[in-house]
């Protein structure tokens, strides 16, 4: 990420990377049945989504601070589902395999309005940075995706130390940023990791919902089904603040 830059303080928008503008393509469900058919197998997607749920419910990803508790609870994951799901070949190899997919970070796709919604609030006058809890693939992944740029601040959590929903995370980008929370605006797809410590801290939040499946419990302050429509939220909620002039709805 570029240094801050120095000057008028305007409207900070941060937010969290997976989900919220970035998206696996082929997803990781499709990545499983791939590997069953390398090995001559298939493998529905129902039964791979079933066997994932069931994984993680028992086993949440929680306090995944480091690489090396990262990819020991994705790689443990790995093997136990393809052992569930009855894996015709070596589970541990298979696991390394889709490791070896995710450190690629070849599936992973940005939405399609994503780079023109990030260009409008930068054209507008806001400040980006990104809260996510990622390995340390995050830098790369980024660029790839053609985005690194866009964002003054990037904050992975396997680089720092800790995890969202610990405010700690948050309050390392604020301080960065140097601004204050009721100044700037948090966007997520979770309410449990995204929304709650960002209200908690005061930070002005929006719910982003590309898959369309409801408006959680309304606890961010707008809702939207797209990065687009965010962005639409903060312009007309900033317009006094940003030093750009737009025609509002």
């Amino acid at each position: 990420m570029g240094a801050v830059s120095t000057g008028p303080q305007r409207v900070w928008v941060f937010m969290d990377a997976g989900d919220t503008f970035i998206y696996g393509y082929p997803t990781f469900y499709e990545a499983l049945r791939d590997c069953f058919q390398l090995a001559g197998q298939e493998l529905s997607l129902d039964r791979a989504r079933a066997a994932v749920s069931d994984y993680m419910t028992l086993n949440p990803p929680r306090h995944l601070v480091t690489q090396e508790r990262f990819s020991r609870y994705f790689r443990t994951l790995y093997r136990q589902v393809l052992e569930t799901l009855d894996y015709p070949a070596d589970a541990e190899t298979g696991a390394g395999w889709l490791w070896n997919e995710w450190q690629s970070g070849h599936r992973l796709r940005l939405f399609e309005d994503v780079r023109a919604a990030l260009d409008h609030l930068r054209a507008a006058g806001c400040r980006l940075g990104v809260i996510s809890n990622w390995d340390l693939t995050f830098e790369s992944v980024l660029r790839r995706l053609g985005v690194f740029e866009r964002f003054e601040i990037g904050i992975a959590s396997c680089a720092v130390g800790f995890a969202k929903p610990d405010e700690r995370i948050f309050r390392m980008a604020l301080d960065r940023a140097g601004i204050a929370p009721g100044e700037t605006w948090y966007l997520g797809d979770r309410e449990d990791t995204d929304i709650l410590p960002a209200k908690r801290l005061g930070m002005k939040t929006i719910l982003i919902d590309y898959y369309d499946q409801g408006h959680g419990n309304g606890l961010a302050d707008y809702h939207a089904t797209s990065l687009s429509q965010a962005v639409h939220w903060i312009l007309r909620e900033e317009k006094e603040r940003l030093s750009a002039s737009f025609d509002f709805p």
